[in-house]
């Protein structure tokens, strides 16, 4: 039984079984249900980025070198936290099984109505968040967290490397 509000087009759409519980959103396969947690992981880190990005790298250049560092030192301490790991790495995982089942199943992946969104979504994470911030951003972090806030190397760093870089 489908919503009142679905047409004879929304229909049409649902290339394949009918979802159980009736509601045209629910997920009928596993690609979808990865896609739609992929959407909300995706989402979830997209907040972090853009909050970090418009608002707390800011803030931390705003005040002096040796307490923007600081700040950014217990923020890289307190972020590897289970919730963080499981909404990055999650999105990880999702990505990673997703490609998986659409790769595998070459053009008859066709059938599902998303893949494509699965598939450049799934890249994009992988490619953008992931891989930039193994690469990029934990060497910076790892860099700062030695030094000390007081000294002018770390001063020189942070203006320079870090608030430039990220």
């Amino acid at each position: 039984m489908l919503p009142s509000s679905a047409s004879e087009s929304d229909v049409l759409l649902m290339d394949g079984p009918k979802p159980l519980s009736g509601w045209l959103w629910a997920p009928s396969n596993w690609p979808d249900g990865l896609l739609l947690a992929g959407s909300a992981l995706y989402g979830l880190n997209g907040g972090i980025f853009f909050i970090f990005s418009i608002c707390v790298m800011p803030s931390l250049a705003a005040v002096s070198d040796s307490e923007g560092i600081e700040v950014m030192q217990k923020i890289n301490d307190v972020i590897q936290n289970a919730w963080f790991f499981l909404v990055f790495f999650g999105g990880f995982f999702q990505g990673i099984a997703l490609l998986t089942i659409l790769l595998r199943q070459g053009k008859s992946a066709r059938k599902y109505v998303y893949w494509k969104y699965g598939l450049s979504s799934s890249l994009c994470y992988i490619g953008g968040c992931i891989l930039v911030t193994v690469f990029a951003n934990v060497p910076r972090n790892n860099a700062l967290a030695g030094m000390d806030p007081s000294s002018n190397e770390a001063a020189t760093y942070w203006r320079e490397e870090y608030l430039t870089k990220w």
